[in-house]
């Protein structure tokens, strides 16, 4: 199972990088506590619970959470999915964004496919 961050972690999150996540991520997390990871992607991933993950891809990336705000990991590629300013979901690997979803219901639909 992967665990979903809490509503209070996101919020914590959102106060020190002054970024809101989209309603519609807060919402799948209102709505889930976890998922099934054999059915949601079947890798080492992991929702980016805490200030630290966020502040590691900032140390990582030249981006900041302004800019990209990560909302789920890739733990074996290293890969960080990310909210862009638009709110776009793109995948942030190595040194550049590899891939892009318009929103979070493109990438959900994509997840389980």
């Amino acid at each position: 199972m992967i665990q979903l961050p809490s509503l209070d972690n996101l919020e914590m999150i959102e106060k020190r990088v002054s970024r809101i996540f989209p309603e519609v991520f807060k919402n799948f997390i209102r709505e889930n506590s976890s998922i099934d990871s054999q059915k949601f992607l079947g890798a080492d991933v992991s929702f980016v619970q805490s200030l630290d993950e966020v502040e590691n891809f900032s140390q990582v990336s030249s981006y900041s959470p302004a800019q990209l705000l990560p909302f789920f990991i890739d733990i074996t590629n290293q890969d960080y999915y990310c909210f862009d300013e638009n709110d776009k979901v793109v995948v942030f690997s190595v040194h550049t964004i590899v891939e892009e979803w318009e929103n979070f219901q493109k990438w959900l639909q994509w997840c389980y496919t």
